[in-house]
């Protein structure tokens, strides 16, 4: 009898302290999925913020390049080459800068000194899925 007397009361002891618990993680882990998800939304934005600042500046400086281009009529010049090679010193982190023609003949060339001797295909791969999507936008 006392046994059972005291099952029943660690039952009803342990059994409230499990229910809350349980509560408790669950609060606990509302919260934290809460806080990641702000977390995100902020990295989110500073990462589109960063990324549309390098996208105005490196096009106002490839859109110079294009008013040079315009200049020589799209045909090869060392005014043209001159500008592509300062362009690729003034901006290394392009991997090249590649002036072709309507034909897809290069007029200009300039490569940066960090990735000069190198082949890298997967570039190549994305610098042409650029000029697809880029054609048909």
């Amino acid at each position: 009898m006392q046994e059972n007397i005291l099952n029943l009361l660690i039952c009803f002891l342990f059994l409230p302290l499990l229910i809350i618990t349980f509560l408790d993680t669950n609060r606990v882990t509302t919260k934290l999925a809460g806080d990641i998800k702000s977390d995100l939304e902020l990295t989110s934005n500073l990462i589109n913020n960063e990324l549309q600042t390098w996208h105005h500046t490196n096009l106002d400086k490839l859109n110079k390049l294009v008013q040079i281009v315009k200049q020589s009529n799209v045909a090869r010049s060392d005014k043209l080459q001159t500008s592509t090679d300062l362009m690729q010193q003034l901006s290394p982190k392009f991997y090249s800068i590649s002036i072709e023609n309507i034909k897809g003949d290069k007029i200009t060339f300039s490569e940066s000194t960090e990735n000069a001797g190198s082949t890298n295909i997967e570039n190549n791969l994305l610098f042409e899925k650029a000029k697809k999507i880029t054609a048909c936008g």
